[in-house]
This record gives C-alpha cells, structure tokens and sequence, in this order.
C-alpha cells in the first residue's frame, strides 16, 4: 500500500498489487475490497504510517 497526501484535508491510498512474472499470452488479476469507516483525520498528515492505517482497519472491521 503506498499513501499520497496531496495538499488537502485528504490522503489518497494506492494498493500495490503482489509481483508477478506473466508468460506471453497470460494474465494476472489483482482483486481489490474497499469499505469506509469513520476515523478523524490527523492534523500531522506525515505522521500516520501503512502499519498505522492497517492496525485502524484491523480494528474498525471487526
């Protein structure tokens, strides 16, 4: 997961699918699920981390 945050009350989360080696002629999917759950917005952008928003999700989708 790589996290962008524009100038902006906002941050925009971009999933990074796993690295594959694709033959001629094959593919590869990457399937993406994505829910919102409320969550303040931190006034230091710079100071939330993937691991941070990982443990917000493991906790908020239970």
């Amino acid at each position: 997961m790589s996290i962008w945050y524009p100038n902006g009350p906002m941050c925009e989360l971009e999933p990074i699918g796993p690295r594959e080696k694709i033959a001629p002629g094959k593919s590869a999917a990457f399937t993406e699920t994505w829910f919102l759950v409320p969550q303040e917005f931190p006034k230091d952008v710079g100071s939330l981390a993937p691991k941070d928003v990982a443990a917000i999700v493991e906790q908020k989708a239970k």
